[in-house]
């Protein structure tokens, strides 16, 4: 369970694990008994905007710039 709770504070952003840019958490309640489960990282506009970018980016000059869409359907679908 370390683990998951070491990632849960960092997101994956560009390839890499990464705190947020404002370095906050936010606690996961369990709705049941109201104790917390774990803390995952408080994104902010800063992070989505890189997330977003690096997704355009490999997006465009990635593995997926060269497949047609219908291999792109099958990869995502095997995934699942």
């Amino acid at each position: 369970m370390e683990l998951v709770s070491n990632l849960s504070r960092r997101q994956f952003i560009d390839g890499e694990w990464v705190e947020s840019s404002n370095k906050e958490t936010r606690e996961i309640i369990n709705p049941y008994n109201q104790e917390v489960i774990f803390e995952v990282a408080e994104g902010t506009a800063e992070d989505s905007e890189r997330a977003i970018l690096a997704a355009r980016r490999s997006f465009e000059k990635g593995e997926w710039a060269n497949e047609t869409s219908e291999n792109r359907g099958k990869k995502s679908k095997s995934d699942c």
